[in-house]
């Protein structure tokens, strides 16, 4: 018998559908494979019923649900689902195949053990694990109270969907969010203000947005070195501003 046994959180539906769950390890680390164990022994509700689903999330939002298996090298009552954790993992255990919200279960969830640090983070980047690299800066993110080091580990994120997978939509978007997010004394604040209107200007050819985020940069920072460097981008898009309006004028 596993000896690792543990009742689930401070479960209020423990007292309610009367089944234990238990998992190991119970303090997972990403990439870690996690068995999730039920006993349905003194639960009437779930004793007769077969076969049992488990309905897994990242986000306590979107399920995705699978059949779990009865193991009867343990108990004919024990069901099991094995699974290889990369986040934080919200659950839901019921006999329906898809996944209907049950707010007794709202609580049920799979915490990874705090040890990832910025160092993992670069380890798995010097490596091109760009999706593991992504997990760790988010389980950083989650376990941290600290708004510079929230702030850090998108911006970080940003940059990769900038700089790597070249997917500039996506990392404008990113940007924006960290600009809205942060207050403007945070670093990474000003580096994607600048960054945003860069893409803007040099990959989407966004050249409006461009002009609306360097100005205000310029408006945040007026003493910062980079004022020279965004009055050379500035002059250069009003000229394409130019150019284009005499376009659009000649075409009417």
């Amino acid at each position: 018998m596993i000896n690792n046994k543990f009742l689930l959180l401070i479960l209020n539906f423990a007292f309610v559908i009367c089944i234990d769950v238990y998992w190991t390890p119970y303090s997972p680390s990403i990439g870690d494979r996690v068995t999730i164990f039920v006993d349905v022994d003194n639960s009437e509700e779930f004793q007769s019923s077969y076969p049992l689903y488990i309905h897994l999330s990242d986000d306590g939002l979107s399920y995705k649900s699978y059949e779990m298996r009865l193991d009867y090298l343990l108990k004919s009552t024990t069901w099991t689902h094995s699974f290889v954790i990369d986040l934080k993992t919200f659950f839901q255990i019921d006999s329906n195949k898809s996944y209907y919200k049950n707010k007794d279960w709202e609580n049920a969830k799979i915490v990874l053990e705090n040890n990832i640090s910025f160092h993992e983070v670069s380890v798995a980047l010097e490596s091109k694990n760009y999706n593991t690299a992504i997990n760790f800066l988010n389980q950083i993110k989650e376990n941290t109270n600290d708004i510079s080091i929230k702030a850090r580990t998108d911006y970080m994120i940003a940059e990769l969907f900038l700089n790597d997978f070249k997917d500039f939509s996506v990392a404008a978007d990113l940007y924006s969010d960290i600009i809205h997010s942060y207050p403007k004394n945070i670093i990474e604040v000003k580096k994607s203000l600048f960054t945003l209107a860069y893409v803007y200007a040099n990959h989407l050819d966004h050249f409006s947005d461009a002009i609306y985020f360097y100005e205000k940069f310029k408006s945040n920072y007026p003493n910062d070195d980079l004022i020279t460097s965004i009055d050379y981008e500035l002059n250069n898009l009003s000229k394409i501003n130019l150019e284009l309006e005499s376009l659009l004028n000649s075409s009417k």
